[in-house]
């Protein structure tokens, strides 16, 4: 058997909890994933995940004694999508706009006759990262043009309060310049997730890619640029994960000085060759989980609830 990547991750459905593992093999980049384990959970503390975990490998190795070809787990710990703290208004902007033109057919028309050829403005999505960053560049690029699409709906009888309360932030001196300063400076962060959400990138390429990302964050100058470096150092220093991976790529890039840890043999450091820096391939399937199981699909037992997914997930592989 191959050596695994074992990327475990839990979402809520209509009530239900679904305990999401994606099993890799993480020597080679073609077919990386090997086998997907799903199953639906009353509810999810430490215990629910640990015994999650267990089952999963009862199953890969029904006899048992092949736990060490696990050779990293890798599981999203991190709180989603907070309020920027230091940019609360276009974080109001961002949550409005999207309110103006929910079911709104007319105010739809009025945006298309305004900024022909030009998408709605999209919405953050809570399991992918860098969609609010997305957001807030989108109404930087087309700042103007959202102003005049505001200016003509609030300048109606009657108009909606989604659209007061999106022209009130609007019109807020700061958010132009803070619109600004974000894709001044985080545009490369947007591209930088982006490139780490595809399937085919190795170790060392991953490595770099956060390491030249953090080097250009690190260089934002001013108040906000201190805060930043502040925050990214206490974030690395918390990620003692991702602190080893970055040995194991120093490794496997030629690097004769990194020291790793004594349980790490060469032949687990070769084996760690495509190992993913990220859950994306998980998160990506709850969209999928969600169409399946929905406010008007609730008297769907657990185990249709389980073939569904077996089905999905063979059409995706296929």
């Amino acid at each position: 058997m191959p050596d695994k990547k074992w990327n475990y991750y839990t979402t809520k459905v209509a009530e239900m909890y679904i305990q999401k593992c994606t099993v890799y093999n993480t020597t080679t980049v073609q077919c990386r994933v090997s086998c997907s384990i799903d199953i639906i959970l009353d509810k999810t503390n430490h215990s629910t995940v640990a015994r999650f975990v267990n089952d999963g490998l009862k199953l890969l190795w029904p006899l048992g004694g092949n736990d060490e070809k696990v050779l990293l787990m890798l599981s999203d710990a991190a709180p989603y999508m907070k309020e920027l703290e230091n940019k609360p208004d276009v974080n109001k902007l961002i949550n409005n706009i999207k309110k103006v033109f929910l079911k709104s057919p007319y105010h739809v028309q009025v945006y298309k006759e305004i900024l022909p050829g030009i998408p709605l403005p999209p919405e953050p999505v809570l399991t992918r990262w860098g969609t609010w960053l997305e957001a807030a560049i989108f109404n930087c690029d087309n700042f103007q043009g959202l102003k005049k699409v505001i200016e003509e709906l609030s300048g109606q009888n009657s108009p909606s309060q989604p659209v007061l309360k999106y022209k009130t932030v609007f019109d807020l001196e700061t958010v132009e310049n803070d619109l600004i300063f974000i894709k001044a400076h985080f545009l490369v962060l947007v591209m930088s997730i982006k490139s780490l959400e595809k399937s085919n990138v190795s170790l060392v390429d991953s490595i770099n890619l956060i390491e030249n990302t953090i080097g250009k964050l690190q260089k934002i100058p001013g108040e906000n640029g201190n805060k930043i470096k502040i925050k990214i150092d206490q974030l690395q220093q918390k990620n003692q994960g991702l602190i080893i991976l970055k040995n194991v790529a120093k490794v496997l890039n030629g690097n004769n000085e990194v020291q790793l840890l004594d349980n790490f043999s060469p032949a687990m450091i070769t084996d760690l060759q495509y190992a993913p820096v990220t859950s994306v391939d998980v998160e990506r399937s709850f969209s999928t989980y969600k169409n399946i199981l929905t406010d008007r699909r609730t008297s769907m037992t657990p185990e249709h609830m389980e073939q569904n997914i077996v089905v999905n997930c063979f059409l995706k592989c296929s």
